[in-house]
């Protein structure tokens, strides 16, 4: 199977149903582009292979994560030349210049990737086990609103913008049930169960229900 097989396969039988299945198909055109980069900059017929993927080959994939932008204005034909290796309906455009915190996120999600290679016998070892650069996320200190403050933002009239409006709806409803924009997106109507919302926070263990008065709060 090639390299681009396998990471397929690990998204349809152990990613098919999680809410992070997104991010890791980002990661698989990611994992694409950075292939024909190589193509484009060693002149050669470079390819993904599972089993020579080292440590080496990591911290390339790290630089290119860091300077895509770049890349993207000196070599604009890998975009438009990417297939891509998952279902997508996006078109190609130019990366945006990626945080600390989100390069350390796509790393250890390819690091989950080799993990889950290891367990199914496809690699003896992950690369990962000699690679030491992934860092840990940073995060600033948190301030909070009053209940005041939340419904002065609430009760603002912004029915001249309403794409706004939407905005401002949304925020105020995590404010109320406590969930990330992740979380969010992956609710439907069957989310609500018995009057009360249920979800599984992304990568944790199952956070207990919400009471049926946010969602009357929320709604008003």
């Amino acid at each position: 199977m090639s390299f681009f097989e396998v990471f397929n396969e690990f998204l349809d039988k152990h990613l098919d149903w999680a809410p992070l299945s997104g991010h890791y198909k980002v990661l698989a055109r990611l994992l694409r582009r950075f292939e024909l980069y190589r193509q484009k900059t060693t002149r050669t017929k470079f390819t993904l292979i599972l089993n020579d993927f080292d440590s080496g080959e990591i911290e390339r994939f790290k630089n290119f994560v860091i300077n895509e932008p770049k890349i993207y204005d000196k070599y604009p034909s890998i975009y438009k030349a990417a297939s891509d290796v998952v279902e997508t309906a996006r078109k190609p455009r130019r990366p945006e210049k990626r945080g600390e915190n989100s390069i350390i996120g796509i790393l250890k999600r390819l690091r989950a990737f080799f993990n889950w290679c290891v367990k199914r016998g496809f690699l003896d070892r992950t690369p990962f086990a000699t690679f030491t650069g992934i860092g840990s996320e940073k995060y600033g200190t948190p301030y909070y609103i009053t209940i005041e403050e939340r419904d002065l933002i609430a009760d603002f009239d912004l029915s001249d913008k309403p794409a706004l409006e939407v905005q401002r709806d949304i925020f105020v409803f995590q404010c109320l049930i406590g969930c990330r924009v992740s979380d969010l997106l992956e609710m439907t109507s069957e989310s609500i169960i018995n009057g009360a919302i249920e979800y599984l926070q992304t990568g944790l263990a199952y956070l207990p229900t919400v009471s049926t008065s946010c969602l009357s709060i929320a709604g008003r």
